[in-house]
């Protein structure tokens, strides 16, 4: 009687061990693909997040990404895609009228690395005598104040608008609900008591309410060319950085040239342009002398304005292009960012297509064109970008 009570019990005791260790087992391997999970999650956050940072701030400033982000799909996704295109032809319209709008030293950026990369020296020439030009300085400020207050002043009037007509909207349906919850006594009083007020209510609502859809109406087209003015000035603001960057390597690159492995004779043009020796000139007659030596000091101190000038500007790019990022995301979180492989990228296929400029010329030819295409599917890109987001959070 023992032995066949106990056998049966000896023998189901390995079968539950081998089920605990089977379902231990699935649990450390679940566990272990959770972690690996996670620990993907959070390199490809880490990898992105300071590039689509740094890309959201091309729209609005951090604080504000989101709202202005809400009014340009105030009207659904497919009406956004309608803005990037009018916005797209509108900088393309832009671009064939007034090429220069909101540019200076860095209007041509294409032709600016040809010459730097193939006459260093005359392009240090070019950029300093375009520097000591106090009209083109002048009138290059006041443009990049006005874009920048037209971009805010445009900013701030979307927000306005769109918290204007959540209100608006708040008040109808409040409006609406309550006369659908009024008594029958009190919404038929006034045909009770004659059909004179009836009447003249209803006479001057109808004029009323067609008012208020033509200011409804005439307000939501504003709004459009507000919105679309506004991705305007914000394509033109990449555009600007794109040609700002490339000036600014120009210059690295010509001045590393110049200084490490260019020749005397470079070296000693350099030198007479930045001191404006080259101004003087050999003159026989004691006034003459003093004249050429007048100009020439002129010439010098013009020179170094113009030299200082642009030192400046190439400071104030580092700061806002390269330093303010660090700050921003910390050195190592900027180094396995996003931002140095998207640069890079950048980087190499414009040295590519200025060092192969002779094999490209068609393509350089047609580059208004490309880019307005670029320009087409990125912002389409965007939008669809936008609607997949929102359609996670949604689920």
């Amino acid at each position: 009687m023992d032995a066949t009570t106990t056998t049966p019990t000896h023998g189901r005791l390995p079968s539950r061990r081998h089920g605990q260790r089977q379902r231990a087992g699935a649990g450390a391997a679940a566990a272990a693909a959770a972690a690996a999970g996670g620990a993907v999650r959070n390199l490809a956050y880490s990898f992105l997040d300071p590039l689509l940072c740094e890309l959201r701030l091309l729209l609005a400033p951090r604080p504000l990404y989101g709202p202005v982000k809400a009014t340009m799909l105030a009207d659904g996704h497919a009406v956004a895609a309608g803005l990037v295109v009018a916005a797209v032809l509108g900088n393309h319209v832009r671009r064939v009228l007034a090429p220069w709008l909101g540019q200076f030293l860095w209007w041509h950026p294409v032709q600016a690395m040809r010459l730097a990369r193939g006459t260093p020296h005359l392009f240090i020439e070019q950029q300093v005598l375009a520097a000591t030009d106090a009209a083109t300085l002048g009138f290059w400020a006041l443009q990049t104040m006005a874009l920048a207050a037209t971009k805010a002043l445009l900013r701030h009037r979307l927000l306005t608008d769109a918290t204007t007509t959540t209100t608006t909207t708040t008040t109808t349906i409040t409006a609406s609900a309550t006369g659908l919850t009024k008594p029958k006594s009190q919404r038929g009083k006034g045909f009770a008591g004659g059909g004179g007020g009836g009447r003249s209510s209803s006479s001057s609502a109808g004029p009323r309410a067609a008012a208020m859809r033509d200011t409804t109406s005439s307000m939501a087209c504003l709004t459009d060319c507000y919105r679309i003015i506004y991705l305007t000035l914000c394509i033109m603001h990449v555009e600007y950085a794109y040609a700002e960057a490339c000036w600014a390597a120009s210059w690295i690159h010509a001045a590393t040239h110049v200084a490490l492995r260019g020749t005397t004779a470079e070296q000693l043009f350099t030198y007479r342009l930045l001191t404006g020796h080259h101004h003087h000139h050999h003159h026989h007659h004691h006034h003459d002398q003093q004249l050429a030596r007048t100009e020439s000091d002129q010439g010098g101190m013009a020179h170094w304005r113009g030299a200082s000038l642009i030192a400046g500007l190439l400071v104030w790019w580092s700061w806002r292009h390269v330093v303010r990022p660090l700050r921003r995301h910390g050195v190592v979180a900027w180094a396995f960012s996003g931002l140095p492989v998207l640069g890079g990228l950048i980087g190499a296929a414009t040295a590519h297509v200025i060092k192969y400029s002779n094999k490209y010329f068609i393509w350089l030819e047609m580059s208004e064109m490309l880019l307005t295409w670029a320009w087409l599917l990125l912002g389409l890109a965007l939008v669809a970008v936008w609607r997949l987001c929102d359609g996670q959070d949604a689920e």
